[in-house]
């Protein structure tokens, strides 16, 4: 699918992830109550985050697979249960992602900010693994690198087992 707006990146983005984690809540028996209970967040954090919440980062990504005891990564079982871990790893191979296909293209830290519509300062905390970024940088990231975005709550969806990914293949929405 060709993408005219980040913004229509980023809701397709959000609406997988209601979906993912409606079904794995589902999959596993877990009420939006005991979810709540795990993540350590409010039912109506609960309740927003499956209307779509947009603003959700990384980090509570990594939580959330956590939590549903679905691994970040495949470095060990102990991440597993490490939302931290879980997250440094998601942002550290986002970093790495954007830092080679930037080189790859001959983009400067300086146009890759003005392409996402920040500051250089916090592209470079992007490129260093240092920001938790919500979708919509998420989004403005893979818009501006004409790449696709991934999330996976659930390592199953992808070889990698990784969180959050970006790909030059548009295989995931055909």
């Amino acid at each position: 699918m060709e993408y005219k707006y980040p913004e229509e990146m980023q809701a397709e983005l959000v609406v997988d992830i209601v979906i993912s984690l409606d079904r794995i809540l589902n999959e596993k028996g877990i009420s939006r109550s005991e979810f709540a209970k795990k993540i350590g967040r409010s039912e109506s954090y609960v309740t927003r985050l499956m209307r779509g919440n947009p603003n959700i980062t990384v980090r509570e990504i990594a939580n959330i697979a956590c939590a549903l005891e679905r691994e970040a990564t495949n470095t060990s079982q102990e991440e597993i249960h490490n939302p931290m871990k879980a997250y440094v790893n998601t942002s550290v191979n986002m970093a790495i992602t954007i830092s080679d296909t930037l080189k790859n293209r001959g983009i400067t830290e300086t146009e890759f900010a003005e392409k996402i519509g920040h500051s250089k300062s916090y592209a470079i905390r992007l490129l260093r693994g240092e920001s938790n970024f919500n979708m919509a940088t998420l989004a403005n990231i893979a818009y501006a690198l004409d790449m696709y975005p991934t999330v996976n709550l659930s390592r199953d969806k992808t070889p990698e087992g990784k969180l959050v990914s970006l790909s030059e293949s548009a295989s995931r929405y055909s």
